[in-house]
């Protein structure tokens, strides 16, 4: 039904060149169902994608479903938005582990009323969707979870209830609608990560 948010890593090593995309898919009739997909390439035009789950090494296909637990963040969609890869001096896939960064979408929903022709967002799942309602968003929140292959990922649990890493702003705060697409940028040497979008 829908594909976006891709985000893209070369690896090159003495044997070969790859390119990485990861990215959101949706499939036919599930309005709000966001998976998480892997294709591959070896030059960066041209991929390949999988229309299952990826289950060795070498495949390609979704990598990662929204969460199961009921009180979850993410219950209902999932979508990258910035990947850190923590490896040896030269870059290997073999040897690294990813630190995918993503936004979670819960089943909680957040009403948009604002009839300002000033008002515009770029649409987060459910705005306007039939059986969701008119004007209203499911609520996001960001999330993380790492992988040693970038195929196979585990959650790592935030300090909120619901497993997110932040959570939305109190009352009248400019983020307490909802937050998506984290980017998170690394600095080395003892410094520590840093958390912007």
């Amino acid at each position: 039904e829908d594909i976006g948010s891709p985000i893209v890593k070369r690896f090159q090593s003495d044997e070969e060149e790859r390119w990485y995309m990861w990215y959101h898919g949706r499939p036919k009739g599930k309005p709000s169902n966001d998976l998480i997909g892997l294709a591959i390439s070896s030059n960066g035009v041209h991929w390949e994608r999988g229309g299952g789950p990826a289950k060795s090494g070498s495949d390609v296909g979704f990598v990662m479903n929204c969460g199961k637990d009921w009180w979850g963040f993410d219950t209902r969609g999932i979508r990258p938005s910035g990947l850190l890869i923590m490896s040896s001096y030269r870059v290997r896939g073999s040897n690294a582990v990813y630190w995918l960064y993503y936004t979670g979408y819960s089943s909680e929903s957040v009403e948009v009323r604002d009839h300002s022709s000033e008002f515009s967002f770029d649409s987060p799942i459910g705005l306007n969707d039939e059986n969701f309602g008119k004007g209203k968003i499911l609520k996001s929140l960001p999330g993380l979870a790492i992988s040693q292959d970038g195929r196979n990922w585990a959650r790592i649990e935030g300090e909120h209830h619901s497993g997110a890493l932040i959570d939305v702003g109190k009352g009248k705060d400019w983020d307490s609608l909802f937050i998506s697409s984290p980017q998170v940028v690394y600095h080395g040497n003892g410094q520590e990560m840093e958390l912007s979008g």
